[in-house]
């Protein structure tokens, strides 16, 4: 089995990227869980600059894995097993994208 990589939950197009990850921790108010964070490149003064548009939780902690156990490994198999279960993914996270680009006046992203 290949080394776990976080490139392998990293997509790119245009300006986007989009990363998806195992937060053990959660951010006060929400809970740990699988979360998806987007940034936009930007260009300035010919420097490449990547702006965190938003992070957001897409998927409760997964059943029968305790916070403490996460390691690489283990962090790889719960975003394969989410993949999978979810082949549409990463269409579905650009169409929240455009939305909510056009909710916040940012572009129009079609």
């Amino acid at each position: 089995m290949a080394k776990f990589d976080p490139l392998d939950w990293t997509h790119q197009w245009d300006d986007f990227e989009m990363y998806m990850y195992l937060d053990n921790v959660g951010d006060g108010e929400e809970k740990p869980g699988i979360r998806m964070q987007v940034s936009r490149r930007c260009l300035e003064d010919g420097a490449e600059q990547w702006e965190l548009l938003y992070d957001r939780k897409i998927a409760d902690w997964p059943a029968g894995i305790l916070i403490g156990e996460v390691n690489n490994s283990l962090e790889e198999q719960v975003l394969r097993e989410y993949l999978d279960s979810h082949p549409s993914l990463v269409e579905d996270e650009k169409r929240f994208l455009a939305a909510f680009l056009q909710d916040e006046g940012i572009l129009d992203v079609n």
